[in-house]
């Protein structure tokens, strides 16, 4: 017992094997669709389009939002791809090995950077062993395990940068520190709130500082200045506004507004500017763990951008006095981090990312993935403002106290209590729990449910509009068989509130004869998401039918209506939507399900 006790209290061979078989299961099965777009992008410059890369690429996938770094790396990586032929021009549907391909890519990217992270805690007077736990650490952390073997996108490739840049920054290699952070600043813009509190930490020289800011943005603008020709380019990289949402918070003073993020960065940097303390390194830790939280705690984000942040939170855990604590903390954030995500992303961010990879292979047909029972129909009733709070919270705290006067010094570093090793098998398995195991119930239920009997969906939605008390949103629909239908599943958006109104389903034959109706509270509708409607099996014959939503208590400004979505319109003319007794051109976004009645 002891001896178990003993091998249980550090990580052993065993914990490698299991978050391996985990890692390769994640990379296998789950990949964000905007991968597709940025990977076959980059083809553009294999076909010798490097002049008019933008213009060109608009011919194929309508536009493309970032400068050209990340489709460069692209390129290189898919080399191999072009030569054999299995891409020849921009395109977002490729085989699900050159998806794999692609993934690989970022794979790479993070393995790097946990290397990185090695080498920055050895320069930090850390021994070898104890370096490599750190790595180990921030390979597992939960949102970066969420982030980059589920979800998967390029943030990566920046957080990389980061990374090598802040390594040189400790080394005193002061243009290679800017060269890596100039990379990475073409790639994410926000990358500049990490250089300049480490810029102004060590240099006081005001024209010193100028001359190195502006070479940290030399790449970017002689990337801007070869397309500047190019408007695709301007409409596609200066029209992308994603990062606004980090100046969103504001001090309303009447007549003008105050960002909160920028003046409190201002504040950070001022701090850095005028600080006089000795040891650098254990400030700058604490100061990117700052930065994190002015970015990602009081603005909205994507999921996949937290990524980048995960480093520095990695370098505060593994210098702070109470690493067992913010080892916790690794779990809590990670919890609401995915609740708060599924809420405001719905089936893109959740079980909607099973579609993309293996799966495909598997089930042939994916379409039922995101079906009638979704990842947020585990968390219906918690609101995700209050998931949001309990985030930024969190991570106020989480940062907060990873101060120099809270740090142990390289040498007293130790990883090795059995302690951390629980919190580390606990840590990745956290993601299973509350991911993966989720997502192959959703999958479960999906495929055990009865087929669907017809269904009319796009891949990207768009809504109607606000519904009007009382106004009929039918749906015709034509059967050619008999079927014991026993559900209807529709698709509502909730404008991302409670909504105090009832939604009625109801449904006619050919005759008007009114075959079901049902109440639906629209408390109880998820965002972006199918509701479905079950009730007890009914007969239905060949021939035509209507399906009928309205709501009743909508107030006279729709400030607590729902809406339904739409979908193309088969050019048959046989079935389609009727809005207010007007014919529309397209049908309403539902399914109805059932079984087929034997002969």
């Amino acid at each position: 017992m002891k001896k178990m006790k003993e091998y249980l209290g550090k990580i052993s061979i065993m914990d490698y094997i299991l978050i391996g078989v985990m890692l390769l299961f994640c990379f296998f099965s789950y990949l964000h669709g905007d991968i597709f777009h940025t990977g076959g992008s980059s083809f553009a410059y294999l076909n010798g389009h490097f002049w008019d890369f933008y213009d060109y690429n608009k011919k194929y996938l309508n536009v493309n939002n970032y400068l050209p770094t990340t489709y460069v790396f692209f390129a290189l990586w898919n080399i191999p791809i072009r030569m054999l032929g299995l891409v020849t021009y921009p395109t977002r549907k490729v085989a699900v090995g050159v998806a794999l391909w692609y993934k690989l890519l970022t794979i790479v990217f993070f393995i790097g950077t946990a290397y990185y992270i090695y080498k920055i805690c050895c320069e930090l007077e850390l021994n070898k062993k104890t370096a490599k736990i750190a790595a180990l650490i921030f390979l597992t952390n939960p949102i970066a395990i969420y982030s980059q073997f589920i979800f998967c996108q390029y943030d990566i490739i920046t957080t990389f940068f980061l990374v090598v840049g802040f390594y040189y920054w400790v080394k005193e290699c002061d243009y290679k520190f800017i060269g890596a952070f100039a990379i990475a600043l073409t790639c994410k813009y926000f990358s500049l709130l990490f250089f300049l509190p480490l810029l102004l930490i060590k240099e006081k020289n005001i024209l010193k500082i100028v001359y190195k800011v502006l070479l940290v943005c030399s790449l970017f603008i002689v990337e801007t200045l070869i397309y500047i020709h190019s408007s695709a380019f301007i409409d596609g990289v200066f029209g992308f506004n994603a990062i606004s949402y980090i100046f969103n918070l504001s001090l309303d003073l009447g007549y003008v507004k105050i960002s909160v993020v920028i003046l409190l960065f201002a504040l950070l940097c001022g701090y850095c500017y005028f600080s006089e303390k000795d040891n650098y390194n254990e400030l700058a830790i604490s100061t990117l763990n700052f930065v994190t939280f002015i970015a990602f705690g009081l603005s909205f984000w994507h999921p996949q951008w937290l990524l980048i942040a995960v480093p520095f939170w990695t370098l505060g855990t593994v210098f702070s006095k109470n690493k067992e604590l913010y080892l916790l903390l690794d779990i809590f954030l990670m919890i609401f981090y995915i609740g708060f995500a599924i809420k405001s992303f719905g089936a893109g961010v959740s079980e909607g990312l099973l579609k993309n990879l293996a799966w495909k292979w598997i089930l042939g047909d994916v379409s039922r993935i995101s079906g009638n029972f979704t990842m947020s129909s585990f968390i219906l009733g918690i609101d995700k403002n209050f998931l949001f709070s309990c985030f930024a919270s969190i991570l106020a705290v989480y940062v907060f106290f990873k101060t120099p006067s809270f740090f142990n010094k390289g040498t007293d570093v130790n990883l090795e209590a059995p302690s951390i090793a629980w919190l580390m098998r606990a840590r990745w398995m956290v993601v299973l729990v509350i991911f993966i195991i989720p997502s192959l119930i959703t999958l479960y239920i999906n495929y055990s449910e009865p087929s669907d009997i017809l269904g009319f969906s796009n891949k990207n939605i768009k809504y109607i509009g606000g519904m009007c008390d009382g106004v009929y949103y039918d749906q015709k629909i034509v059967l050619d068989d008999a079927y014991d239908v026993s559900s209807i599943s529709i698709y509502t958006g909730t404008y991302d509130r409670e909504n105090d109104c009832t939604l009625i389903c109801e449904l006619f034959d050919c005759d008007d004869e009114k075959l079901l109706s049902k109440e639906i509270d629209a408390k109880k509708l998820a965002n972006n998401s199918y509701t479905k409607i079950s009730f007890d099996d009914i007969r239905i014959e060949p021939g035509e039918y209507t399906i009928r939503f309205y709501c009743k208590g909508v107030l006279g400004d729709l400030s607590n209506t729902i809406s339904l979505a739409m979908a193309d319109s088969p050019k048959d003319g046989k079935v389609y939507a009727i809005i207010g007794g007007e014919r529309q051109k397209y049908n309403l976004v539902l399914t109805l399900n059932g079984e087929s009645v034997d002969d």
